[in-house]
C-alpha cells in the first residue's frame, strides 16, 4: 500500500478492505505493525463468505528528513469462527516524507509612503495543493491571497493598510502572516507557513539640526540659529507654540516659504559662564493630532577672548 506524501507533523490514514473468498466464516485474530508509528483499527467479528471487513492504518512518520522514503509492514493473523489459527497475510507500506514547518520566507518589510507600503511575495511548493487560505494576520496589514495550482505556487500581496496603528516614534513593529496549502487529499496534512512583516511608520514631524549647538562662545554676546521644523511626507503643519521655559532663550516664528516647512530663529544670551544647556519646547500642529517636543540649545560660554569663535551642529533628528 502506497500512502504517497507522508507529512510528518501529522497522521495521514488509509483503509484497507479485506473479503472472505472461503466458505466458511473468518475473523481477524491480529494485526501486527513492525513500526510504532503506524497505528491499526479494526472491528473483532465473524466475516460470513463473500462479505467484506476494513482496517484502517494510521502512519506519522517519525524522521525529520524532507523527501525521504519511509517504508513500513503489517501482518495480518486471520483464523476461523472457533478462534483457530489459519492464515497470515503480509502487507508492504510505504511513502514519502514531507517536512511540513513554517517556512524560512525573509521578512517582508514595509513604510508608509508611495512604493513601500506594499509589496508581493511568491511561496513555490514542492507538493501540489488544491487550495491556500491565510490564517492569521495583523489588523494593520491587509493581504491578497491569489494561487497558481498548475505551476504548485501562490502569490501573497501584503499592504499596509492602516499605518495610523503604528508608533509615531520611528520604531518598527513586528508581527506574522500566517497561511496554509490545502493538500490533494484531505487525509493529508496542511502545509503552513509564516511570513515575518516589518512596519515602520514615516516620522510627520522632523526638526533640523536635532540639537541647536553654539560651541565656544563669548560670555555676554547673543548668539542666534534657526531650527527647521518640517514633514518628511510634505503634510502640512503649523506651530502653535515654540518657547523656552528659560528667559534667556527666545524663540521667534518665522513666515514659512512652504506649507510643509517652517523655520524658527532662536537667540540666547544666557548670564552665567560655563557649559550651559536649555531646550526650546515646540507644539506643532498636523491635521489630526498636536504633537510636542523638545530642541535642546547648547553651548560653552566663556570670558570675551580675541580668538572665541562659534559653530552649529547640522543633525536630523525625528521628533515623533
Amino acid at each position: 500500500m502506497n500512502f504517497g506524501r507522508l507529512w510528518s507533523t501529522s497522521e495521514a490514514a488509509r483503509t484497507i478492505r479485506l473479503t472472505n473468498e472461503s466458505d466458511k466464516p473468518l475473523q481477524i485474530l491480529s494485526c501486527a505493525q513492525a513500526c510504532s508509528c503506524t497505528r491499526i483499527n479494526y472491528e473483532q467479528k465473524l466475516i460470513t463468505p463473500g462479505e467484506s471487513t476494513s482496517i484502517e492504518v494510521s502512519v506519522r512518520p517519525q524522521t525529520t528528513t524532507d523527501q525521504s522514503a519511509w517504508e513500513g509492514s503489517l501482518i495480518v493473523g486471520v483464523g476461523d469462527f472457533n478462534g483457530g489459527f489459519i492464515q497470515q497475510i503480509p502487507l508492504n507500506l510505504r511513502g514519502q516524507v514531507a517536512v511540513s514547518t513554517k517556512s524560512s520566507l525573509a521578512p517582508v518589510r514595509l513604510q508608509d509612503g508611495p512604493g513601500f507600503a506594499r509589496t508581493t511575495v511568491n511561496v513555490e511548493l514542492e507538493s501540489e495543493f488544491r487550495d491556500c487560505e491565510v490564517l492569521s494576520a495583523p489588523e494593520w496589514i491587509s493581504v491578497d491571497l491569489q494561487s497558481d495550482i498548475d505551476r504548485r505556487q501562490f502569490f501573497l500581496t501584503l499592504t499596509l493598510q492602516k499605518p495610523l496603528l503604528l508608533p509615531w516614534n520611528g520604531r518598527a513593529v513586528e508581527s506574522q502572516v500566517k497561511f496554509r496549502a490545502l493538500p490533494i487529499r484531505g487525509s493529508d496534512s496542511p502545509g503552513e507557513f509564516a511570513i515575518a512583516v516589518i512596519a515602520r511608520r514615516t516620522p510627520r514631524v522632523a526638526v533640523y539640526p536635532a540639537e541647536l549647538s553654539f560651541g565656544i562662545r563669548p560670555h555676554g554676546e547673543a548668539c542666534s540659529g534657526r531650527l527647521m521644523i518640517y514633514s518628511p511626507i510634505g503634510e502640512a503643519l503649523s506651530i502653535s507654540h515654540a518657547a523656552s521655559s528659560d528667559v534667556t532663550v527666545v524663540a521667534k516664528i518665522v513666515s514659512p516659504d512652504r506649507w510643509d516647512v517652517q523655520a524658527v530663529d532662536v537667540t540666547w544670551k544666557p548670564a552665567a559662564l560655563g557649559d550651559l544647556s536649555s531646550s526650546v519646547h515646540f507644539s506643532v500642529g498636523l491635521s489630526d493630532e498636536q504633537v510636542e517636543f523638545d530642541v535642546p540649545v547648547l553651548g560653552w560660554f566663556t570670558e570675551k577672548t580675541a580668538n572665541n569663535e562659534s559653530s552649529t551642529s547640522s543633525v536630523i533628528r525625528n521628533v515623533n
